[in-house]
C-alpha cells in the first residue's frame, strides 16, 4: 500500500520554487521565489490533508488536481502585484506555482504506488512469460 510521506513532498515543493523562475519575468525572480514560498507555507495544511486522504484512498489523483487548481483565486502573490507586472503574468505565475504542487504530489503518490508493487523474478517466472503476465 502507497504512504505519502507529508515533509518529503513538503521540503521537494520547497526545492522545486525555483523552477519557476524560469519564466519572461526573470527580472523578478526574487519576488516569484518570496511568492511561491508564501504559497506553499500557506497551502501547508491543505497539502498535508491532501495528502492523508490519498494515503486513505478517500481522494482520487483527478480530485486533488481539481481541489488545487480551485486554490487559484485564494492564493495571493503580493510581492510579484508590487512590481507592477500584468495581471495576465500574475495569473501565469499562480497556474505553475498550483501546478508544481500538482505535479509534485502526483508524481510522489503515483512512485509510492509503484515502489510498493512486488513484482520479483520469481513472480514474473510464475507468469511463464511477459506476455502471458499482461
Amino acid at each position: 500500500m502507497s504512504k505519502l510521506d507529508f515533509q518529503k513532498i513538503f521540503n521537494r515543493l520547497k526545492r522545486e520554487i525555483n523552477y519557476i523562475t524560469q519564466f519572461s519575468i526573470i527580472n523578478y525572480k526574487t519576488e516569484m521565489r518570496e511568492d511561491a514560498q508564501q504559497v506553499i507555507l500557506s497551502l501547508k495544511p491543505q497539502i498535508d490533508e491532501w495528502i492523508s486522504k490519498l494515503n486513505n484512498k478517500e481522494l482520487s489523483c483527478a480530485e486533488l488536481y481539481c481541489l488545487i487548481q480551485l486554490q487559484k483565486n485564494e492564493i495571493q502573490l503580493k510581492h510579484l502585484l508590487n512590481t507592477g507586472i500584468s495581471d495576465e503574468e500574475v495569473t501565469l505565475v499562480k497556474s505553475s506555482i498550483l501546478q508544481l504542487v500538482s505535479n509534485t504530489i502526483i508524481n510522489s503518490y503515483l512512485n509510492s504506488l509503484f515502489e510498493t508493487q512486488d513484482f520479483s523474478k520469481t513472480t514474473l517466472q510464475e507468469k511463464g512469460s511477459l506476455l502471458e503476465f499482461f
